[in-house]
């Protein structure tokens, strides 16, 4: 018994030519696909452009949309604005303000406190008794920062420029109206321009004397603590950190608006019309007619993949080892547009020039002779057996045996050897056998099964014969 085993491979290229000659159901299940889907989004066009309420509603919902899209609109146009305005001055003052170049590692501090006199005393035994004026006198020296008087006096008798708002920063007023004092401090990045405007606001209060002694009452101030220092200060490296990270939310704020206003899409005016109707229709008929054809593709690959079915000669010879001895082509129907069909054929290779019947039986009878001669084969008789009906068998025997000449034997011919018995008896008289099979209707797990009980017969198969 022989237990040769046939693998059969997938060809892409004979599914790739399949596809082509298939053009015909391809285009017709497009076509369908096509009318259908037009057909169904026109007459739907068709129903809605005659209602009414459906038109009314289109323009209702369509004056919905377009005013949330100009509301939007405004909304992410004046946050745009504010972004832009808040990220500017916020860079603007990360760049120039005096805190954000102070390291704050290396924070130069220059500090006093003044101790603020008016000589107040109470008179014992007296129910009414004068009043105390420190804290009014302490209270007016405050008032003088606020007012931007101290400010002022700084930035006329300073020598380099600094600008109010950053002057402002570097300078703390503390006043303590329990213990009647007032304490000062400026800070800087630059010890030189720290201890000048130390100095200035020294003689600010000196000069500010004064002027207080004669409207409030008269006073006496003294300095009781007076210092320089390089100090580190955690918070200013805090605060400053948080004005770089604001800038930096800024900017992504900003981004994120300006791409939500780019991709804002305002809204289309829909009113169904005939016009829009058909131009909606060609557009659904257009993807019926892709959709169409890709699941006819779909279809058709599937079929190939899972049909044991002959398709052709080059299975044969890789899956079997098998010499064709020739191939008798049917007679081709003229279709329409058989022009493309033979375009198919010279692109695949496949000649248009067909093989008329004369001919091919000739050459089959040849091939047997070639190989009969090849074998030094005499005295045999062969034997027409395949899977195909066995009336195209008893053809082609009618049609080769008077070509064919054998000397000392003969030509035979039966139906399937996996079925019919007698077929089986007449094999057993032969020394070579030669398959019949058709394209389209012959399988290969018949032939297959075919092969192998003539092999367990022990019998030569000289090649095969297509129809």
């Amino acid at each position: 018994m022989n237990d040769e085993k046939y693998e059969s491979e997938i060809d892409l290229k004979q599914l790739l030519n399949t596809f082509l000659f298939s053009w015909r159901k391809i285009i017709v299940v497009a076509i369908i696909f096509t009318i259908f889907c037009g057909g169904y989004k026109f007459t739907s066009g068709i129903r809605v452009l005659n209602d009414k309420l459906t038109i009314a509603n289109q323009a209702s919902t369509y004056q919905t949309a377009l005013s949330a899209y100009n509301t939007t609109k405004e909304t992410l146009e004046n946050e745009i604005i504010n972004l832009k305005t808040s990220s500017e001055h916020q860079k603007e003052y990360n760049d120039n303000s005096i805190l954000m170049q102070i390291n704050p590692f290396d924070e130069q501090i220059a500090s006093l406190n003044y101790y603020v006199d008016t000589n107040y005393q109470i008179i014992p035994n007296i129910t009414y008794q004068n009043q105390d004026i420190t804290g009014m006198v302490i209270r007016a020296y405050v008032a003088s920062l606020q007012n931007g008087k101290l400010y002022t006096f700084i930035i006329n008798n300073l020598t380099s420029d600094i600008e109010l708002g950053y002057l402002k920063e570097i300078i703390y007023l503390n006043p303590d109206y329990e213990n009647n004092t007032i304490y000062a401090q400026v800070v800087h990045y630059d010890k030189t321009v720290c201890e000048e405007i130390f100095v200035l606001l020294k003689q600010y209060f000196e000069q500010e004397k004064d002027n207080i002694n004669d409207i409030v009452g008269d006073h006496a101030i003294s300095i009781i603590n007076e210092s320089f220092q390089t100090l580190v200060d955690f918070d200013l490296e805090k605060s400053q950190n948080t004005n770089i990270l604001t800038l930096n939310n800024y900017k992504i704020s900003l981004a994120e608006k300006q791409n939500a206003l780019v991709t804002l899409i305002e809204p289309t005016q829909y009113v169904t019309t005939k016009s829009s109707i058909i131009k909606s229709a060609i557009k659904y008929a257009i993807a019926g007619f892709i959709l169409g054809s890709f699941l006819a593709l779909v279809v058709i690959a599937t079929v190939f993949l899972m049909s044991d079915r002959l398709l052709g000669t080059k299975e044969l010879r890789s899956r079997y080892n098998l010499r064709v001895l020739g191939i008798m082509e049917r007679s081709s129907k003229k279709r329409l547009f058989g022009f493309i069909d033979q375009f198919i054929n010279k692109l695949v290779g496949i000649s248009n020039v067909k093989i008329e019947e004369k001919e091919a039986v000739k050459r089959i009878c040849a091939n047997l002779k070639a190989f009969l001669t090849m074998e030094n084969i005499s005295n045999c008789n062969i034997m027409l057996t395949g899977t195909t009906d066995i009336k195209n068998i008893e053809a082609l025997y009618n049609k080769i045996s008077s070509e064919l000449m054998i000397s000392a034997g003969k030509l035979m011919f039966g139906g399937n050897i996996s079925y019919t018995a007698e077929t089986i008896n007449k094999v057993a008289d032969c020394n070579a056998i030669v398959i019949v099979e058709e394209i389209g209707q012959s399988t290969y797990t018949e032939i297959t099964k075919e092969i192998e009980n003539i092999k367990d017969l022990n019998k030569k198969v000289i090649g095969i014969i297509i129809i």
